[in-house]
C-alpha cells in the first residue's frame, strides 16, 4: 500500500519525511478536500535526499487539497507514476501552489503534474529524464512538467535565485514544459532540450474554437539577464510555442536543431492585445538554426520588435513576421539580423505597418 496515507478535514504538515520503495502504492498521499487547510512539506535542510518520495511502485507524492500548497526541498525520483501530482482545481478559493528547491527525476509518468484554481509559483527546479522505462526514446507523452490553473485564475511563474545552471525539462519521453495559465506567465532560465515532444509550450490564450475568441488573459514573458539565457534545443516537435492574449516578451533564447520549428510567438487571435519584443542582452545572440520548419515565426496584432537574430539552414523559412490583421496599422522593427540558407524564403514580412531594417543580412 502507500507509504503514509493521510486523510483529513484540516491542514497538513510534513518535515523531513522520506518515504520511498512502498511496492503497492504512492510514497505519500494526502487529501483534505472534505474539510480545508494547507498542505505544506519541507525539508529543514537543502539536500534532496531527506523529504525524498522515490522508487514507489506509483506517485511519489500525491495531493488533493482545498488550501495552498508548499513544497520545498523535495525530491520525488524513479517512481512507477507521476513524480509530484498536485490537484487544487476544486479548491473553495484560489489558492496558490508555490515550490522551492524541488526535483522530479526518472519518472514513469510526467515528473510534476500540478492542477490549481490560483497562482502556481516554482523557483528552481529539474524534473528531467522522465520516462516509460523501455530503451526506446519516443513520444509517450511522459513530459517533465505540467501547470494548469485555468480552473481558477493566477499567475504562473518559473524562477531562479541559484546562480549556476537553469531550472531544467530535459530528456523527457513528451514535452518538456506545458503550461495553461489564465494569468500571466513568466520564465526566467529555463532549459528544455533534447525531449520527444515539444521544448516549451506556453498557454494564456486558452483559445475557444467556437467563439474565436481567447478566454485567458495577461502575457507572456521569458527573462534572462545578460549572461545568462533559456534554452529550447534538440527536440523532436518544436522547440517553443507561445500563444498568449497579451504581450509576449522574452531575451536571450535559442531554439535550434528541432524536428518542428524553433520558436512560435502567436497573440494574433480576436481579443488580444500587445505587441511582440524580442530583447539580446550582453553578447548574446537569439539562434533559431537547423529546424525542421521555420525557425522563427512571429503572429501578433501588435508591433514585432527583434533585436540580434540568426536563423540559419532552417527546412522551411528563416523568419516570418505577421501584424497585417492588427486593427491599426503596427510597424515592424528588426535590428541586427543575419537569416541565411534557409530552404525558404530567407525574411518573410507581411504588415500593414511600416518596416525598419538595421543591419540586416538575408
Amino acid at each position: 500500500g502507500n507509504g503514509l496515507a493521510i486523510r483529513t478535514r484540516g491542514a497538513v504538515t510534513l518535515t523531513d519525511v522520506n518515504s520511498s520503495g512502498n511496492g503497492g502504492g504512492h510514497g505519500v498521499s494526502i487529501n483534505n478536500l472534505t474539510g480545508s487547510g494547507a498542505v505544506r512539506i519541507t525539508s529543514t535542510v537543502e539536500d534532496l535526499s531527506v523529504s525524498y518520495f522515490g522508487e514507489n511502485a506509483d506517485f511519489g507524492l500525491s495531493i488533493y487539497a482545498n488550501g495552498a500548497v508548499t513544497l520545498a526541498g523535495i525530491s520525488a525520483n524513479n517512481n512507477g507514476g507521476y513524480g509530484a501530482y498536485i490537484d487544487s482545481s476544486s479548491a473553495s478559493g484560489l489558492f496558490p501552489v508555490t515550490m522551492t528547491n524541488v526535483g522530479f527525476w526518472n519518472n514513469h509518468y510526467t515528473g510534476l503534474h500540478v492542477i490549481s484554481r490560483g497562482a502556481i509559483t516554482i523557483t528552481n527546479i529539474d524534473s528531467s529524464d522522465n520516462n516509460n522505462w523501455d530503451d526506446e526514446f519516443t513520444n509517450e507523452g511522459i513530459g517533465g512538467v505540467y501547470l494548469d490553473n485555468t480552473a481558477g485564475s493566477g499567475a504562473v511563474s518559473i524562477l531562479r535565485t541559484v546562480t549556476k545552471w537553469h531550472n531544467w525539462f530535459s530528456n523527457n519521453e513528451g514535452t518538456g514544459l506545458e503550461i495553461r495559465a489564465k494569468g500571466p506567465i513568466t520564465l526566467v532560465r529555463v532549459n528544455t532540450d533534447n525531449n520527444r515532444g515539444d521544448g516549451a509550450i506556453l498557454d494564456n490564450c486558452l483559445l475557444d474554437d467556437t467563439l474565436g475568441l481567447c478566454l485567458g488573459t495577461g502575457g507572456v514573458n521569458i527573462n534572462n539577464a545578460a549572461g545568462y539565457a533559456s534554452y529550447f534545443n534538440n527536440n523532436a516537435g518544436m522547440g517553443l510555442y507561445i500563444h498568449s492574449k497579451g504581450a509576449i516578451t522574452t531575451s536571450n533564447i535559442s531554439a535550434g536543431n528541432n524536428g518542428g520549428g524553433g520558436a512560435v510567438f502567436d497573440n494574433n487571435e480576436t481579443g488580444a492585445s500587445g505587441g511582440v519584443t524580442l530583447l539580446a542582452y550582453g553578447d548574446h545572440t537569439n539562434s533559431f538554426n537547423y529546424n525542421g520548419d521555420t525557425g522563427l515565426g512571429v503572429y501578433s496584432v501588435g508591433a514585432i520588435n527583434l533585436t540580434r537574430i540568426e536563423a540559419e539552414r532552417n527546412g522551411y523559412r528563416g523568419v516570418r513576421l505577421y501584424n497585417a490583421s492588427a486593427l491599426s496599422n503596427q510597424p515592424v522593427t528588426i535590428n541586427d539580423a543575419r537569416i541565411y540558407s534557409n530552404h525558404g524564403d530567407g525574411l518573410y514580412i507581411n504588415t500593414k505597418g511600416g518596416v525598419r531594417l538595421t543591419d540586416v543580412q538575408s
